[in-house]
């Protein structure tokens, strides 16, 4: 594994089905998104990473998840990521195309709102031009190339 970066994040980020709405035809974000990306940006520390990926990254989205009746609250976990997804790479200026890895959980958590955030840059081995290389039958990969 490569750099790890961690952050503890004091918010809760908004439900992707309050992201976006429209407006003469263009989709924008939503005011309370926008602000949500900007505090949630300045929470995250100062890290050099190169623009070229590859990243694993894992949310973790503390919180209480019961109401007070036990049942548990209908908050999808996926419709948190992708507005988190977005603040990160824009915060260290990369394309969220760089994540080749990405795990989130609830904890439940009643004394402690937030997220925590682990991103770490994996080391992976680029394959050879000739790994791709294909034949006329179909054939690809390192038997087209030769290769054992």
């Amino acid at each position: 594994m490569g750099k790890v970066l961690t952050a503890w994040i004091p918010l809760m980020a908004p439900s992707m089905n309050a992201l976006l709405y429209c407006i003469r035809g263009r989709h924008e974000a939503r005011p309370e998104v926008r602000q949500f990306r900007s505090v949630f940006k300045s929470y995250l520390p100062t890290w050099c990473l190169a623009s070229t990926g590859p990243y694993s990254l894992s949310l973790a989205f503390h919180e209480n998840w019961y109401w007070k009746n036990g049942y548990p609250k209908k908050r999808d976990v996926p419709n948190l990521v992708k507005v988190c997804v977005d603040a990160i790479a824009d915060r260290y200026g990369w394309d969220d195309s760089l994540l080749w890895q990405v795990q989130c959980e609830k904890v439940h958590d009643p004394t402690r709102i937030g997220i925590q955030i682990t991103l770490r840059g994996l080391d992976v081995e680029t394959p050879s031009e000739t790994a791709f290389l294909a034949t006329s039958d179909g054939r690809g990969g390192r038997e087209a190339a030769g290769a054992d």
